[in-house]
């Protein structure tokens, strides 16, 4: 198993921001559709 991407909505000092972990995929968050990863 691989974390591919971490939504953070929010924690401390972080609010509503994404990471990114591998340079395989390309991931977002978008609110309406929860999520979307490409494999590049």
């Amino acid at each position: 198993m691989e974390l591919v991407y971490l939504w953070v909505e929010d924690y401390k000092n972080i609010k509503k921001q994404g990471f990114n972990f591998s340079p395989r995929f390309e991931c977002t968050y978008e609110n309406e559709k929860r999520e979307h990863c490409s494999e590049d």
